[in-house]
């Protein structure tokens, strides 16, 4: 007879599963924020052009009307594989597309984005249910650092490899990903309970393997007919909003805009590509090490965290903008990729930590609209990551690079007074 899965086999699983899945659904991110500028870049595709292809990630600031489908039909778990499904088939598609196209590709990404969104409110509802406040920390990482891996591992590989890989077989090799997937989800993550249960049944030292998570979506089924005006009834929620709005602009737009000055200036893709890739890595370790700077203390609030944060972020973002400024006749080429590594660990930490403020607030909503409050501010925060870096390619365009990684400093300083002077609420110690 089969011994039943203890309390801690089982959650030590659902992380597994958990990071994987994050895994699959930041794959899709890498290529189109990483690996397709450059690609089109390096065909001669025009920085204006770039800067509003950024517009086919548009379905991920409207969640907030994607969830009442994912609430209204079919269960999370039902979501979650139909959606691999789904991805698997487009990924296959797009390999029989031309990149000579971009139009027509620029429409399938864009159904790929609104399926990604709905599978992210899906995973992402999963994971809210199933994480108890203790553990917040600990899922926050496994989501942020999964994800970005999985953007880092697939965006990195064809830019690494952009030379030798045909458009055809990158994508073929995503289809398979996105099938495993699918399995995962399907097959092994099927022992689901959500806290309120899990809380419930503390005494019990053992779970029955039959449990599956189709039993649980009755209990985590909530009604999808909420009211933004509800939404900000949460204590906080209007600072949240906008700080979630500013504060990775100026960090997004030097970031992502520094790869192509340094094509602009005369260095190889691969080369570019390489030590970008490396860059990135540290902001996964960044991720990673987010949580545990972020902890909360007996002496140091998570709000004073993030201030330092902040400041030092800001900072680093200036540098590279004297980087730009001198190009490079003041600081050499490696300067500027290790101060942009830097900019990446400080972001990669304050992303964490802001996740972990969400799910702070979210926690605090009743069940009925949980999930509408946590995907509408993950929704103004993809806003304002995706509207003004979309702009920043038509600005370098007719402006420049250092005019625009100008105002990149000059939006990271401006999150500065809005952290410093953050609701007492948010001011969480242990």
């Amino acid at each position: 007879m089969q011994r039943p899965l203890t309390l801690q086999e089982i959650n030590k699983w659902h992380y597994t599963c958990f990071f994987i899945l994050y895994f699959l659904q930041g794959m899709p991110y890498g290529i189109q924020t990483a690996f397709l500028p450059i690609y089109f870049r390096k065909n001669g595709t025009s920085l204006f052009i770039l800067g509003f292809y950024r517009l086919v990630l548009i379905p991920n600031i409207l969640k907030p009307l994607l969830v009442t489908i994912v609430e209204a039909c079919f269960s999370k778990h039902g979501w979650l594989s139909g959606n691999f499904i789904v991805l698997f088939l487009l990924s296959l598609l797009i390999s029989q597309l031309s990149p000579s196209y971009p139009v027509l590709l620029a429409t399938v990404f864009f159904v790929v984005n609104t399926i990604a969104a709905i599978q992210d409110i899906a995973l992402d509802s999963i994971l809210l249910e199933f994480l108890p406040p203790s553990e917040l920390q600990h899922g926050n990482m496994i989501q942020i650092v999964g994800f970005k891996l999985g953007s880092l591992f697939l965006g990195g590989i064809f830019i690494l490899f952009i030379d030798y890989l045909t458009w055809r077989y990158c994508f073929l090799f995503l289809a398979l990903l996105y099938f495993l997937g699918y399995i995962i989800s399907e097959f092994y993550l099927s022992t689901f309970i959500p806290v309120e249960m899990r809380t419930s049944q503390q005494s019990q030292t053992t779970l029955s393997t039959s449990s599956t998570i189709h039993s649980s979506v009755d209990l985590v089924r909530r009604s999808s007919r909420v009211s933004l005006a509800e939404v900000f009834e949460v204590d906080s929620t209007a600072w949240m909003l906008l700080y979630l709005l500013i504060y990775k602009t100026g960090e997004q737009g030097a970031s992502l805009l520094y790869p192509l000055f340094l094509i602009d200036s005369g260095y190889g893709v691969q080369e570019v590509g390489f030590w970008t890739t490396v860059s990135s890595l540290f902001s996964v370790i960044g991720s990673a090490s987010g949580g545990i700077i972020s902890r909360p203390n007996s002496n140091r609030s998570l709000m004073k965290a993030v201030r330092y944060m902040v400041f030092v972020r800001a900072v680093l973002v200036t540098l590279l903008w004297l980087v730009v400024l001198s190009n490079f006749d003041a600081f050499p080429y490696g300067f500027g990729l290790l101060v942009l590594t830097l900019v990446n660990v400080v972001g990669g930490a304050m992303t964490t930590s802001s996740l972990t403020l969400i799910m702070l607030l979210s926690q605090k909503c009743p069940r009925t609209y949980r999930t509408m409050y946590y995907n509408v501010l993950v929704t103004i925060e993809n806003l304002g990551r995706l509207l003004l870096s979309s702009c920043f390619g038509a600005a370098v365009y007719y402006y420049g690079y250092s005019v625009v990684f100008g105002i990149s400093s000059a939006l990271t300083f401006i999150v500065m007074p809005l952290v410093l002077y953050s609701p007492a609420g948010l001011d969480i110690h242990e």
